[in-house]
């Protein structure tokens, strides 16, 4: 039963954040973006360019171009439904401890998108050097596409299963 109830939390809880992305782009777009971007630049030794509709970074591999639909916003709405399911399924009643939970729900979303996406630009940039060799060059958007399920899936699988784990630790 407990189990149908967080069920129930993550999918309203979806459904009602999920609307909010459009809402939410402008404001998050810059932070997580940049916040990715300069961690790129960093890995690959690169500056961070600025663009009219994102940031540049010149890797040794590839031009990377990240733009609104490279923010990993989705990413961090999908990581507040968890939280949000967690909290739910929780029954927190102290307002309080809920308002820390709150904090720290934002805060590791924050966190965990700027990282996910970090990883995930720095695999495209290595995947699709690696990958050019090997592959017609209009399969490059198939590598994008799978690299960011092989860092954004495992990611949230990773989360969902350690607040079930500090939720039965309860």
């Amino acid at each position: 039963m407990r189990n149908r109830m967080s069920l129930t939390a993550l999918v309203v809880t979806c459904l009602v954040l999920l609307p909010l992305v459009p809402l939410l782009e402008p404001v998050l777009f810059p932070i997580l973006t940049r916040a990715s971007a300069v961690f790129t630049g960093s890995w690959f030794g690169v500056p961070v360019a600025s663009s009219a509709d994102g940031w540049l970074l010149a890797t040794p591999y590839l031009d990377l171009h990240i733009t609104t639909a490279c923010s990993g916003i989705r990413f961090f709405v999908m990581l507040l439904a968890l939280g949000a399911g967690w909290m739910w399924a929780g029954r927190h009643r102290d307002p309080l401890r809920w308002l820390m939970h709150i904090a720290i729900i934002l805060a590791g979303a924050s966190v965990l998108t700027v990282l996910a996406n970090t990883a995930r630009f720095i695999l495209t940039s290595y995947g699709e050097a690696f990958c050019r060799t090997m592959l017609p060059p209009d399969m490059s958007n198939a590598i994008h596409f799978a690299i960011g399920i092989l860092v954004f899936l495992p990611a949230l699988i990773l989360t969902s299963l350690l607040l079930e784990k500090t939720r039965h630790a309860r």
